[in-house]
Order: C-alpha cells, then structure tokens, then sequence
C-alpha cells in the first residue's frame, strides 16, 4: 500500500512525537547498538561518524595473527606481554625486554622496512604548512585555527615501504601463535 510519500516525507503529530521520544529514551538506555546508531545520527553531516575515524573492520584478521606470531616465535612477546612482570626486579625484567626487543626486531626487519615519517631529528622545531597530509602527523598541544604551525617533533613516526609475509600453508591455522610446547 503506498501513502503517497516517503518515509523522509513522514510528519508524525505532537502525540506520536511524545510516543516515540519516551520509546527511544528508554531503548537508548538499555540498547548500547540503538544508543550508538542514534550518536551517530545526530553527528553534524561533516563530521565523519566515530567508526569512520577508526581503524577498518578486518574481516580477515589472519595476516595481523601471521605478524603476532613471528613476533611470538622470534622474540617470544606475547609469552613476555602476557606475564605478570610486577614481582620480578628491574634487572630481570630489563634482560627480559632485551631479548624480546632482539627477537621481535629480528622479525619485523626480516619481513619489513620501516623508516621515519619526517627526517628531522625529534625535539628539533619544525614547521608544517598548509596543505600537510594528517595521516602523516599528529598534531598535539594547543593546535591553531589554520596553518602555518609551528612546534616540536616529539615523535619522527615510522611508515612501512615494503611488507612480506610467509605464504601460509595449507591447512595452518593463523590464531594459534605458538603450539603447546611437551617434553617427553
């Protein structure tokens, strides 16, 4: 059956107004995804919804858990994250740090090459002009209307030039990081 108008048409009257603001008060209270899609809709037109300034949905999360794992079997850094390092004295948590820090630095130059974003040596002052790419900086403190801007490189930030995984095999199952380990 058609109404003769769209749905963006709609005008509902004072009474379903009242209806459907104590319906949407209390479904918002009690229904965090409804709360979440009504924040966003409420967002001004140009300002990009919280998801999209977030990091993409990875469907597939299987080369992210390849790059955990050669971090896990060169350096051993999730066995190192996932202990509790609080009773144990700084010395043996420092030597601890260097081997994972030499295994998992083994790993990331084995299968990439990283460099810096900006070659200036960090805390030197630094200049960006107008037209800078903000996915390459970071712009902290009391940040001004336009620029020019003017401030410390506190970070020179990293960016990948080149990126190798192994090819999994056939069969190998990405979320486990590491086997159990028995000794017979």
């Amino acid at each position: 059956m058609s109404y003769g108008r769209g749905v963006s048409d709609l005008r509902p009257g004072w009474i379903a107004r009242v209806a459907l603001a104590f319906g949407c008060f209390f479904r918002t209270l009690f229904d965090a995804e409804f709360a979440a899609r009504v924040f966003r809709a409420r967002l001004p037109a140009e300002t990009p919804p919280p998801s999209a300034r977030a990091l993409p949905v990875v469907t597939d999360a299987s080369p992210g858990l390849v790059v955990l794992g050669l971090f896990q079997r060169e350096g051993r850094l999730v066995d190192f994250l996932e202990q509790d390092i609080t009773a144990f004295p700084d010395a043996e948590v420092g030597a601890a740090a260097r081997l994972v820090h030499e295994g998992c630095r083994k790993a990331l130059r084995g299968h990439a090459t990283v460099s810096p974003v900006r070659s200036e040596p960090e805390d030197s002052v630094v200049t960006i002009e107008e037209g800078y790419d903000p996915n390459t900086l970071k712009l902290t403190g009391n940040v001004g209307s336009k620029p020019p801007y003017r401030g410390t490189l506190r970070h020179a930030g990293w960016r990948v030039s080149n990126f190798r995984l192994p090819v999994a095999l056939a069969g190998h199952d990405a979320t486990i990081l590491a086997p159990a380990e028995v000794e017979l």
